[in-house]
């Protein structure tokens, strides 16, 4: 799962805790299953490092690494190049 995506964030690390509450509504279902999400150490939400890929709005590291596409992220300087 892209956690980036689903939170609409340019960034996003996600961490399961073993030994935690169980993140499931059926407790005991799968053992394997269990785990809570908590944010990374750290400060909880930063600045995402990069440029704003003017397609997508997304911050990148990448954004201006296909010199055709210089605004671009690598994702959308493939679309954009089909």
């Amino acid at each position: 799962m892209d956690w980036a995506e689903l939170a609409i964030v340019s960034q996003a690390d996600v961490q399961l805790l073993t030994n935690a509450p169980s993140l499931y509504i059926d407790d005991g279902a799968d053992p394997d299953r269990e785990g809570v999400v908590a944010a990374h150490p750290g400060p909880s939400v930063s600045e995402a490092e990069g440029t704003k890929c003017l397609r997508c709005w997304r911050v990148l590291p990448e954004v201006g690494s296909y010199a055709e596409h210089s605004g671009l992220c690598l994702r959308c300087s493939d679309v954009v190049s089909m």
